[in-house]
């Protein structure tokens, strides 16, 4: 996740640069809380090939009960960092109810995050194709919220895989050389 700013020579950019990446968190969640969405550049590559470096994501906060099995979410780590990673599975623990997500790209589960730790749901990606314009994806469609769907499902059946292959012994081979 990136906290740039479109314009960089403006006077916001110059203030938000001398904020803590905590202090950055809590001005987001002020302008979510307001009702406002907020349009943020996407960074890094756990989600690719869903969200590519550049797209632009829309990002609203939700109650915690509309949230879905497939669903983007933005949320706090355990160690306090930003991610936005798809919802693959509901857990209970103590009375509470957890989401537990994962990226697109990355073998392994996130540990469970609770309804305090949620920021925000991707509502929209903006993908730039070229100079000329670009697409826009709305994830509240009931196409997009299948593609969700069965993309959470194959991030969990492969986090069960990967767990599955550990206890039998079974690494993953390397590429040959020139691959």
């Amino acid at each position: 996740m990136s906290w740039r700013n479109s314009c960089p020579d403006s006077p916001i950019a110059s203030k938000r640069s001398a904020l803590s990446l905590s202090e950055r968190i809590e001005l987001f969640q002020e302008v979510l809380e307001r009702g406002l969405d907020a349009r943020v550049p996407v960074t890094g590559r756990s989600m690719t090939p869903f969200l590519r470096d550049g797209d632009v994501v829309t990002l609203r906060a939700v109650p915690f009960s509309s949230l879905r099995w497939g669903d983007i979410i933005f949320f706090r780590s355990a160690d306090d960092r930003p991610v936005m990673h798809r919802i693959v599975r509901w857990r209970r623990r103590g009375g509470r109810t957890l989401v537990q997500t994962a990226g697109d790209a990355v073998g392994g589960l996130d540990p469970p995050v609770g309804e305090e730790g949620i920021l925000a749901k991707v509502c929209s990606v903006e993908r730039r194709r070229n100079a000329l314009g670009g697409r826009k994806i709305n994830m509240e469609s009931s196409r997009w919220r299948a593609i969700g769907g069965f993309l959470s499902f194959v991030s969990l059946a492969r986090a069960g895989f990967r767990v599955i292959a550990k206890k039998l012994g079974i690494r993953r081979r390397a590429a040959p050389d020139g691959a």
